[in-house]
């Protein structure tokens, strides 16, 4: 978890990789895993305040229906 600080030259970087990586694992991890839940609960309320708002997608790249589907 901490890299030994006593190392020098190659030895050092190589010590500091394994820390390095940990650490930006966990920072990387945290969001994806705190956050992804929670995209399926905010996605409306940001798309109804972005329409509000008017910014985001124009209105002519809004999917509205698809064209090319055949429906029976």
């Amino acid at each position: 978890m901490w890299p030994h600080f006593d190392l020098r030259g190659r030895r050092f970087r190589r010590a500091l990789h394994g820390p390095v990586g940990f650490w930006s694992g966990g920072l990387i991890g945290f969001p994806i895993v705190t956050g992804l839940p929670w995209a399926g609960v905010s996605r409306d309320l940001l798309q109804r305040a972005s329409a509000a708002v008017g910014v985001g997608y124009p209105s002519s790249f809004r999917p509205t229906a698809c064209r090319y589907s055949n429906p029976r």
